[in-house]
């Protein structure tokens, strides 16, 4: 855990990870979003809304690393901004492989972002084997 409170000084403005949009139907919001806007509003920054790009894709709970991997680059894709210059915060609700979060900061800096941080609320734990009884 960091000694410092992380700053968001050098932020520019706050994006997210786009919901699918059955996902979302089905809840009616998108985790992610409510994040980057909470915190838009506190620290006074601009929230992103198409900087990406989310297209229907294989649902990741049930994929391994290098399949989550190939989803991800192929589902989210760079919006149309200009972001040149830019340094983004990236929120994301929760990180598995990290995956998503990459290919996010890929699609931003394709629209010429300098610097892309990735927040997210959790991160699911390393996957274990667990021991078997007569060990």
């Amino acid at each position: 855990m960091a000694e410092h409170p992380p700053t968001l000084e050098y932020i520019d403005a706050i994006t997210y990870i786009p919901s699918e949009g059955v996902k979302f139907l089905r809840r009616g919001f998108n985790p992610a979003e409510l994040m980057a806007r909470a915190l838009a509003k506190k620290y006074k920054l601009e929230v992103l809304r198409n900087a990406l790009i989310k297209n229907t894709a294989q649902d990741q709970r049930f994929l391994r690393r290098a399949q989550r991997i190939k989803n991800s680059q192929e589902s989210i894709k760079p919006g149309r901004l200009n972001l040149t210059g830019q340094k983004i915060l990236l929120i994301e609700d929760v990180v598995t492989t990290g995956a998503t979060a990459n290919a996010a900061a890929d699609a931003l800096k394709a629209q010429g972002a300098d610097f892309v941080q990735v927040w997210a609320l959790a991160r699911t734990p390393s996957h274990f084997k667990p021991k078997a009884a007569s060990e």
